[in-house]
């Protein structure tokens, strides 16, 4: 894989907003049975990461990571050679207009990554940034929590959940709160994410939403990794060299 297309995740306990995740990185024995050299930074190769070797850990055991160590540079991103993929994952928000969703239930599924999110963009798309571009788009990258979902019909789509990054002071605002408040809630039961009063809100279907689905059973696409959730939501937006068309809208070298 190239180096220069990498990507940093995090598993999440959505259950505790300030929950981190920090990849440990493994010291190695060196060959001639000298000492191991001290412990790195905590950075790992994606696939690691994905792999499930990463540990959860709580603010009270460890900081966590800034922007800037969550974008590290890292090998083994799967978007180095994505080339064609079978299918690629919708990136957005739940509807509003009748759509009943469930979320992941296997929390490992739960990525925690920083991500370009064009506000001025039709639909407010989401693209992965490569390690190269992110010095130069750190003004605009947003901390983010994807998260798995499929409606009523089947349709699988991943949600981008905006966080607070505690580490530069942010503190979660009433929309971060909400969202999550909502994911988890769709865990055990349909629900429909609605404005309401000045916030959104879970609407339950009603009885229990058995008429949704596999009478009532979400159908999630088999197989799910971390790595593969990865490679089908970012295979049509990764801006991974300078001369990507919004990496020249955010640099001011080309017009919307």
């Amino acid at each position: 894989m190239s180096a220069d297309h990498n990507e940093s995740t995090e598993q999440v306990n959505p259950e505790a907003p300030a929950a981190v995740v920090a990849s440990k990185g493994k010291a190695k024995k060196a060959g001639n049975g000298s000492a191991p050299p001290p412990e790195q930074p905590a950075t790992a190769s994606l696939r690691e990461a994905l792999s499930g070797t990463t540990t959860l850990t709580s603010p009270a055991i460890g900081a966590r990571p800034t922007i800037a160590e969550l974008t590290a540079a890292i090998d083994g991103s799967p978007l180095g050679n994505v080339g064609k993929v079978e299918e690629v994952y919708e990136r957005r928000e739940p509807r509003s207009q009748a759509e009943f969703f469930r979320t992941h239930p296997d929390l490992n599924l739960w990525i925690e990554s920083v991500l370009l999110i064009d506000k001025e963009g039709f639909d407010k798309p989401v693209y992965l940034v490569g390690p190269k571009q992110r010095p130069l788009l750190q003004s605009w990258l947003k901390r983010a929590l994807l998260v798995p979902c499929v409606n009523q019909d089947g349709e699988f789509f991943i949600w981008p959940i905006v966080i607070a990054d505690i580490a530069l002071g942010q503190r979660s605002n009433r929309t971060e709160q909400s969202n999550r408040e909502i994911a988890q809630r769709a865990q055990k039961e349909w629900a429909c994410r609605v404005f309401h009063r000045g916030k959104h809100v879970a609407v339950p279907a009603d009885e229990g939403g058995i008429h949704l689905g596999d009478k009532g059973v979400p159908q999630f696409p088999e197989g799910l990794t971390r790595d593969l959730i990865v490679e089908r939501t970012f295979a049509g937006a990764y801006i991974g060299h300078d001369d990507h068309e919004m990496m020249k809208i955010y640099r001011g070298r080309s017009k919307r």
